[in-house]
């Protein structure tokens, strides 16, 4: 076995693979300071002492440029593997039968590949779970990571059980595009459970007042939203849409809507315009990313003459978004200060004494308040 190991370990350096030991403890940590090996592969004497001299070390891969840009995708989650591979085989089936697989001790998976985009290790997906903690379930090893491989002798792993290849081997690595690429990570980040994104952007706070945006939120669907402005419905599985953005050349997905009943748009493009990758948007805030270029006040006014929320809110016993409920907030506000006199037809204002003509326009002024206040109303209620 051990000759074995340092004929696996000539094979990776061979096909400029940098790697490095690892202590056969359970523990999957470097028997050495590695940091040197991100910049260099080993030579045959640090083979032969690492794998040649009765020494029970593991093998793990460094990934990243100095292994020729290779990087692996790590299923911690043995189910999530199958309904990943079926994804990418209903874009892609020829490139899944590039990859080199290799069934890992935990009965998860590692897929790899090289390419030129490659980056630092990524969470690409995750769940809640017992005692409300953070589990992964798919991450790269990219640059500046390792990831320990066929060859280690059980030991490495606390399940005492050995990597195995289940296809392709060390020799046959592919190289893939960056679009390929692409869809590799954006099938497994379909399976993300915890939205941690930048931010989550709504536009509107709570659902009280059934405000434009809340009811425009219930009432209206992602397909409404992103067809007319180019987005293309992939598939939908369990309650979950996979879209593909604009004008996007050959397969792949770019987000989804309702992933784990969210009702939420999760972007994971890094070039979707108006979006930013990593962010969740309600409808109304795409609605108005879309089609108002994010100005939210010009959204709900659109949506109020539209039909949304303005019954409810008048019958709350709200004005409406009207002239005659403007009228009505501009009593409501400054009743005590205006009077409008219809034989004389003008306004009178209060001076503090005396009713006088409204020679000042100080009426107009008020009007002016009692627009801008509209937006906080609709948006804040």
């Amino acid at each position: 076995m051990v000759n074995n190991r340092k004929e696996i370990a000539q094979i990776l350096v061979d096909k400029g693979i940098s790697l490095i030991p690892i202590k056969a403890d359970g523990s999957k940590s470097p028997a050495i300071v590695w940091k040197e090996y991100q910049g260099r592969t080993p030579t045959s004497p640090e083979l032969n002492d690492w794998f040649g001299n009765g020494k029970n070390y593991g093998i793990a891969i460094i990934c990243g440029p100095i292994s020729g840009d290779l990087e692996l995708l790590d299923f911690d989650e043995p189910s999530v593997y199958p309904q990943w591979y079926e994804l990418v085989k209903n874009e892609n089936a020829t490139l899944l039968d590039k990859l080199t697989i290799i069934k890992t001790p935990s009965d998860g998976f590692h897929a790899i590949y090289r390419c030129v985009a490659v980056e630092g290790n990524q969470k690409l997906a995750q769940r809640i779970g017992k005692e409300q903690k953070i589990e992964v379930l798919i991450e790269t090893r990219g640059k500046g990571g390792y990831a320990l491989t066929v060859g280690s002798p059980p030991e490495c792993h606390p399940a005492l059980k050995q990597y195995e290849f289940i296809q392709g081997n060390f020799e046959s690595i592919p190289t893939i595009s960056e679009e390929e690429r692409e869809l590799l990570l954006n099938c497994a980040r379909h399976f993300n459970e915890v939205i941690k994104p930048k931010r989550t952007i709504s536009g509107t706070t709570t659902n009280e007042n059934n405000r434009p945006g809340d009811d425009y939120n219930s009432r209206t669907t992602w397909d409404d939203i992103l067809m007319p402005a180019g987005w293309e419905l992939v598939r939908e599985v369990s309650g979950t849409k996979q879209w593909r953005k604009p004008d996007k050349a050959g397969p792949g997905i770019s987000a989804t809507t309702n992933y784990n009943g969210s009702d939420l748009l999760y972007v994971f493009s890094t070039e979707a315009p108006p979006f930013e990758p990593e962010c969740a948007y309600t409808k109304f805030a795409a609605y108005a990313l879309l089609y108002h270029s994010g100005d939210y006040s010009a959204a709900a006014k659109d949506l109020v003459n539209k039909g949304f929320g303005e019954n409810s809110y008048v019958q709350s016993g709200n004005p409406g978004f009207t002239d005659i409920g403007n009228a009505e907030r501009l009593k409501k506000m400054f009743g005590a200060e205006i009077l409008w006199v219809q034989s004389r037809n003008k306004f009178l204002v209060w001076n503090g004494k005396n009713w006088v003509v409204d020679e000042l326009e100080k009426v107009f002024g008020y009007a002016k308040k009692v627009a801008m206040s509209i937006f906080d109303e609709v948006n804040y209620g």
